[in-house]
């Protein structure tokens, strides 16, 4: 009798554990519906891969990367300094050489002009620039979903990569899910010996 009780814990043990282990492993198993008696078994990421992408893929847009946080941080670049330094590299070397060379006579006078146009060709640019950027930020906005982005890769994704995604993502949980099955199992086998120990 007080080896029963004895086992009893460790029974529920292996019970709550097994479980659980079998319970996580339906998440992502069988790929393919298996029908066993007229009932369809299937892994419920395998069965509703497409709906947990979608859900994924709207948490990333909604809650980590929206194309407001992207554009942001798009408009905060600053282009001038770019413009500047690709006016001066234009008109200081390649269109100064090029006029020396057909018209070497022109040297002192361009000399004497570039510094004074250079500035109004870098100021004229930067207000181009920033209007083709705000330009660029609507069509982004208008023409990129990033939930879309993520199902695209998700679904890219075979059963098998999903599967070492989700696990790469979630494996310490599911070990802790594992674990309290046999906690629990344990803790209810217990419970169950003591009862029949004082009844």
């Amino acid at each position: 009798m007080e080896l029963k009780l004895l086992l009893m814990p460790l029974i529920g043990l292996f019970i709550g554990w097994g479980t659980n282990v079998l319970a996580v492993k339906m998440l992502f198993r069988p790929h393919r519906p298996l029908h066993i008696l007229g009932i369809n078994f299937q892994g419920i990421l395998p069965k509703r891969r497409t709906e947990i992408a979608r859900k994924i893929a709207e948490t990333v847009q909604d809650e980590l990367l929206s194309i407001h946080e992207i554009t942001r941080i798009f408009e905060r670049f600053d282009i001038k300094e770019h413009i500047d330094t690709a006016i001066e590299e234009l008109v200081r070397n390649k269109l100064k050489n090029r006029i020396l060379e057909k018209i070497p006579m022109l040297a002192p006078m361009v000399e004497s002009l570039l510094p004074k146009i250079q500035p109004a060709i870098v100021e004229e640019l930067y207000l181009q620039a920033v209007q083709i950027k705000k330009a660029m930020i609507e069509q982004i906005h208008d023409e990129v979903d990033i939930a879309e982005i993520v199902v695209e890769k998700l679904d890219l994704y075979d059963l098998n990569e999903f599967e070492s995604l989700i696990l790469k993502v979630a494996q310490k949980e599911l070990r802790h899910i594992e674990v309290l099955g046999a906690v629990l199992g344990f803790a209810i086998g217990s419970i169950q010996a003591l009862i029949i120990y004082y009844l």
